[in-house]
């Protein structure tokens, strides 16, 4: 059975219409310009990643279905997964690598004449920083020896942050960055081959000069930020309209229009969004652990079964604590050590899995699922032993 399909050929076009009033609607998103696949051409396209939409403003810039690689999480036994399916066909993989049974479909994709798109970093942006590509990718690329075409979308952090529900009224586009055949890439360095496309992806909205207008910007700051950086305290900040307070020491910073962090108080130092991430990354690192101790907890949150290709089961649902052994939802508790990967998803999900199982966890609106994640990768969990997570580790 082939795996690309006639349909999506036929039904692009529509697609596209449909997905040019979209975005528009929602992100005023426009192409800057676009690329012509040839009718027996497969290209690779490669992205940076803003927004949930992306794969759909992308695909405006291009004349033929891009096939994208995405979380395996999105094919759980559901009737919008099957519409996922049926339009779009994308190319499943677990959180964090790019699986044997991931490389294997978009082999087979480009051999029946697909052509796959990447979001080399594998997660939205939380704070403009670059995520880990390892050379692996390179070495792929160099396996499907096709063009690659490096894709930029600039103004979605802006526009449409990962901590917010709400979208800030600015500019958003996209622009082809680079075209490379592969008679150009395929006698370069893989370091040096690593870097150009690193390079060629970086995008910070910060440094546009760009307004991202909105008078909630700092709303739900707290899903990224949970350690203040003037009392040390983890899970105290509390965000309202356009700023986010500590309320354990009265820290009180305000989220400018022009990405920036600002504050009246002296022995605040940050100036955007990364630095303050950066700065909880060294502090988890450096986080002294006590036996049997409560580390993290959150209220209202539901745990559900996301195997793929299954319906999702609720398993429990209550208060959830991390300890230095246990991560705990009510009454189900799942050691640590049998957590092999783990990733945020979404807004306010947690994904993660066990040799047996797929997990995903839904909190409540506040919830912050990035730090249960940089913990994972402190304690004694299998994802950290064997070093599986390469965007969340603490190195």
């Amino acid at each position: 059975m082939k795996y690309v399909k006639l349909r999506h050929k036929i039904l692009f076009p529509l697609i596209k219409f449909a997905g040019i009033v979209f975005t528009k609607f929602k992100f005023n998103f426009k192409t800057k310009n676009k690329f012509k696949i040839g009718k027996d051409e497969s290209i690779v396209v490669l992205s940076n990643h803003q927004t949930d939409c992306d794969p759909i403003c992308l695909s405006l810039s291009f004349n033929k279905p891009i096939y994208f690689v995405a979380t395996d999480s999105l094919f759980v036994k559901s009737f919008s997964s099957w519409i996922l399916n049926f339009l779009f066909a994308p190319i499943p993989k677990k959180k964090g690598a790019l699986d044997i049974a991931s490389i294997s479909k978009i082999f087979r994709t480009i051999n029946e004449g697909g052509s796959v798109g990447l979001f080399v970093e594998g997660n939205r942006s939380y704070a403009e920083f670059q995520y880990y590509i390892g050379v692996e990718t390179i070495k792929l690329l160099k396996q499907l020896k096709k063009k690659i075409v490096i894709y930029n979308i600039h103004g979605g952090f802006g526009v449409s942050p990962r901590f917010s529900n709400k979208k800030r009224k600015g500019n958003m586009y996209g622009e082809i960055k680079r075209v490379l055949p592969y008679e150009e890439y395929k006698d370069i360095d893989n370091e040096k081959l690593l870097d150009l496309i690193k390079n060629d992806l970086k995008v910070f909205d910060s440094e546009s000069n760009e307004k991202f207008i909105s008078n909630k910007r700092a709303e739900y700051l707290e899903r990224m930020l949970f350690v203040c950086p003037k009392c040390g305290k983890i899970e105290t900040l509390e965000s309202n309209g356009n700023f986010i307070e500590c309320k354990n020491c009265g820290l009180k910073v305000e989220y400018t229009e022009d990405l920036k962090l600002i504050s009246n108080d002296k022995d605040f130092k940050f100036n955007i969004l990364n630095d303050w991430y950066q700065f909880q990354k060294n502090f988890v690192k450096k986080y002294k652990i006590t036996n049997n101790v409560q580390i993290l907890n959150d209220i209202d949150v539901k745990i559900y079964t996301a195997n793929a290709h299954e319906k999702r089961l609720l398993i429990d649902e209550g208060e959830m604590d991390l300890s230095d052994k246990y991560l705990s939802i009510n009454k189900t508790q799942i050691p640590l050590s049998e957590i092999n990967s783990a990733s945020p998803v979404s807004g306010i999900k947690l994904s993660f899995s066990t040799e047996k199982n797929n997990y995903l966890i839904i909190g409540n609106k506040k919830f912050n699922a990035l730090k249960y994640v940089l913990f994972f990768n402190k304690l004694d969990t299998y994802m950290k032993e064997h070093k599986i997570d390469n965007y969340y580790n603490l190195e």
